[in-house]
């Protein structure tokens, strides 16, 4: 499999959580008590996949981009950098919202929801970004030997940091799929 093939599993992963992101948020409005555990699973999920390990595949990707020729400074790179440090203060935000939750005997504010709708819109935009703009024009710039260096980058990426993110992955749908209440709202698709 081609290597901008990989990112854009990897993306798909991330949508399903950016989606289930705003469900819950949907239903802490409606006054469904979502558990903290899942809440705390959503946000080591995208401490973990998203953060760590997703982040580090797409720096390999952006630096090829770059050996390639690919202005670094102009849309989407710069726009796209600036959207993950964004992400990753939202993940910390949401944390702290989530602890506060959990403190509050699961009474939701404002800021939790706010913070669970900012994350799903944001990577919602983010990966439109990445798999309409940035992808495609991979595909032109990239040789097949390319695409055989990034597909062998991710998978070294994988083997350093994939079984965290995998875990994360698995701690997210346990969580949901023992959550009666998340599961009548459908954000099983994670």
């Amino acid at each position: 499999m081609k290597g901008t093939e990989l990112l854009k599993q990897e993306h798909g992963t991330i949508e399903h959580v950016a989606n289930a992101c705003d469900v819950f948020a949907e239903m802490l409005l409606n006054g469904i008590k979502v558990p903290t555990d899942v809440l705390h699973s959503v946000a080591e999920f995208l401490r973990v996949f998203c953060g760590d390990y997703h982040h580090e595949q797409e720096a390999w990707f952006f630096a090829m981009l770059r050996v390639k020729g690919f202005p670094s400074k102009d849309f989407p790179m710069d726009s796209l950098r600036r959207e993950h440090d964004r992400l990753a203060l939202l993940t910390h935000t949401l944390t702290k919202a989530v602890d506060m939750y959990a403190a509050s005997d699961r009474r939701a504010d404002a800021a939790l929801m706010s913070t669970l709708r900012a994350l799903a819109e944001l990577y919602s935009d983010h990966i439109w970004k990445e798999n309409y703009v940035l992808l495609p024009i991979a595909e032109e710039l990239f040789t097949a030997t390319d695409q055989r260096v990034l597909a062998d980058t991710l998978h070294m990426v994988n083997l350093a940091k994939g079984t965290n993110a995998r875990w994360a992955v698995e701690q997210l749908r346990s969580s949901i799929g023992l959550c009666p209440e998340c599961n009548e709202q459908e954000p099983r698709a994670v």
